[in-house]
């Protein structure tokens, strides 16, 4: 079933508008909606955007506005009343921004499925602008907004994905404020009946330790077959970075630490060096992949593919094949030897990198549940659902990516809610830590971390929650510089301080042994985090959630699964 926006003309828009949108003649950008026809039953309805905008003021149900609404149906109205008028509070110049950016791509080209238009038979094009429009416009970035700023005299509309578009955006909006809230409720239930007698007292993670760090760089020859971004190479070079404490006594635990994408192992050099610091190893590798240069070239038009699907399996076998030339190399090296204790090793990863941790951490891939997720006729606006769909045509059959040598895994921002499901997070048995960000744009915090908490099995589980934080709220912010304010949030400065804290009181207590444990464990409650959270970005510590406390939240069932139906295996796979 299909819909139609009529336009009219309004004055012409800034220029300022104009920049990157080279699909736009100063006609078109003149355009605006102001009515919406659909055709229902073969008949067509005509039904004016003010009438849609008064039912979202007052829930009134016009006259012409009826028959569409019966088609729609009253849970849908529900939620679409709820998110018509709800204004997304995002500088128009970073929207601007991101709308002329590869990675925005595959998220026009999914909406361009509900919005069509006969000039734009994709979409994509009159999407891109009526967004810009509807931000840079006095009643800013809201869906009613988006649709009177179309800039077309025939707009198409699909119901069904309009439908889908409502109820994912109630999961971003009204779900996800209520399930914030909800977290910080428990966090501060948590920290009032935790003991605070010694709270006070304890040295600050967030600071330096006492070792001074040594780096080393080298890279393994992997004698194996991988991807490249010139192509499959038989067998590649796997650079690491190794910061070493100076000076102790005993072999200290290794961690290692996976990059998002598009990255380097040097993105969180800040971080490897804060760990060994305080008395651990890091290996930082790069994912040669899905790195920098990776990237660099898939933007320079040189590859089809943002991302290749074999790279889901690359990066995490990057991780085993680390681990096996490292310990072939202290066989022979005594003195490196005396300071790593491969007993003792966890694995730590941001955005890319931490569902890559996961992985190994001993979540398998879910092949059938992204069979079933990543089917033609959905539509996202979730740059990490379109990412982890591109794995659906990786070859998991059979295949074992976790490294039974990580004892621990700390994954922040990571992308999982269809690439593992809950049928893979829930495998996890090592102590996992998930760090988020409220505001995250690129892994929304529901669907990618809240929810997956909530699937975790292991009874050692920990939800580190940054309000509002976003994506790259404890990025170094010499890699995220030409970034747009609204992507980064309010001071990385203090993200970073609080991931610092968080993995070393998290590494410390569950790779060190009793000692150790004894000494980091205080530090892992809400307690500890309320004393060190300030603003403007607050963070919140959580050990349990259930769904029964987000719905509470909620004020009713959800409009997205807390807890997905299991999907049922295909013959092409095998249950681990």
């Amino acid at each position: 079933m299909r819909f139609r926006i009529r336009t009219k003309f309004l004055h012409l828009l800034p220029l300022s508008l104009l920049t990157g949108l080279t699909t736009l003649s100063p006609s078109e950008a003149a355009l605006s909606a102001d009515r919406l026809t659909a055709i229902i039953s073969g008949a067509e309805v005509s039904v004016p955007l003010d009438d849609v905008e008064r039912f979202a003021i007052t829930g009134e149900i016009s006259e012409p506005f009826e028959p569409l609404a019966q088609e729609l149906g009253e849970p849908t109205l529900t939620q679409m009343r709820g998110i018509l008028l709800k204004r997304l509070t995002i500088d128009a110049d970073d929207v601007e921004r991101l709308t002329d950016t590869p990675l925005m791509e595959p998220l026009f080209e999914g909406l361009g499925k509900a919005f069509q238009s006969p000039e734009d038979e994709t979409g994509y094009a009159d999407i891109q602008t009526a967004i810009v429009r509807a931000a840079y416009s006095e009643d800013g970035l809201t869906l009613l907004n988006v649709m009177r700023q179309f800039p077309s005299d025939a707009l198409e509309i699909e119901v069904p994905y309009i439908i889908q578009l409502i109820v994912e955006l109630e999961v971003l909006i009204a779900y996800r404020e209520s399930t914030v809230h909800a977290i910080a409720q428990d966090a501060e239930q948590e920290a009032t009946s935790a003991s605070s007698e010694t709270i006070t007292e304890l040295p600050d993670l967030r600071s330096s330790g006492s070792y001074s760090v040594e780096k080393q760089s080298f890279s393994f020859s992997i004698r194996q077959p991988r991807l490249t971004p010139s192509g499959l190479a038989m067998s590649y070079d796997l650079p690491v970075d190794l910061y070493l404490p100076q000076d102790i006594s005993q072999p200290v635990p290794l961690i290692v630490m996976s990059h998002g994408f598009g990255a380097t192992r040097t993105n969180y050099a800040y971080l490897a060096e804060h760990l060994a610091s305080h008395g651990f190893a890091v290996a930082a590798l790069e994912h040669i992949g899905s790195d920098l240069q990776y990237r660099q070239v898939f933007l320079e038009g040189e590859l089809d593919d943002i991302i290749r699907p074999l790279e889901y399996i690359s990066r995490s076998l990057d991780i085993t094949y680390l681990l096996d030339n490292l310990e072939a190399v202290v066989q022979e090296d005594e003195e490196l030897a005396d300071r790593l204790d491969l007993e003792q090793i966890g694995v730590m990863g941001n955005s890319f990198g931490g569902t890559t941790a996961l992985s190994v951490a001993g979540a398998p891939f879910n092949p059938d549940r992204l069979r079933q997720d990543c089917s033609d006729d959905r539509i996202t606006v979730s740059v990490s659902f379109m990412i982890q769909c591109i794995a659906k045509d990786a070859p998991f059959a059979n295949l074992d990516l976790s490294d039974r040598r990580i004892k621990a895994v700390l994954a922040a921002y990571p992308m999982t809610s269809s690439v593992f499901g809950p049928e893979g997070i829930s495998q996890i048995t090592v102590p996992t830590m998930i760090v988020a960000g409220s505001e995250d744009f690129l892994a929304p915090v529901v669907q990618d971390q809240i929810h997956p908490f909530i699937w975790l099995q292991t009874p050692n589980k920990y939800l580190a929650l940054m309000v509002p934080g976003t994506h790259f709220s404890s990025s170094d912010d010499a890699y995220v510089q030409d970034f747009p304010p609204s992507l980064l949030g309010p001071s990385t400065a203090l993200g970073r301080e609080y991931l610092q804290g968080l993995s070393v009181a998290f590494f410390g207590a569950y790779l060190g042994g009793d000692r150790m444990r004894s000494r980091y464990q205080p530090y892992l409650n809400s307690a500890y985090v309320q004393r060190i959270s300030q603003d403007p970005l607050q963070l919140y510590l959580i050990q349990s959630l259930t769904p029964a406390q987000l719905e509470q939240a909620y004020g009713g069932f959800p409009p997205s699964p807390i807890i997905p139906a299991p999907v049922t295996a295909t013959s092409s796979t095998s249950s681990r």
